[in-house]
């Protein structure tokens, strides 16, 4: 039972990284008036937990899931 559950976190952790490297912005745009743009950078220590934050909440989201997985296969058989 632990071995499927770490693997559920397990995948769920790594697509998570995936995910969040694509979706967490890394920059924030304002507009302000006359056309003027300024570009803010997050700092890379900010960026990586940020990244870290939604992927581990990915992977017990998923362990979550697998441990319902787990638990309906037990009881089916």
């Amino acid at each position: 039972m632990n071995n499927f559950i770490e693997k559920g976190f397990m995948y769920g952790f790594v697509i998570g990284i995936t995910l969040a490297l694509i979706f967490v912005p890394y920059k924030t745009v304002t507009y302000m008036s006359g056309g003027v743009t300024t570009t803010e950078y997050k700092e890379i220590p900010e960026y990586i937990i940020n990244v870290l934050r939604v992927s581990f909440s990915s992977g017990v989201v998923a362990s979550t899931i697998s441990l319902a997985l787990y638990k309906k296969r037990k009881t089916k058989n």
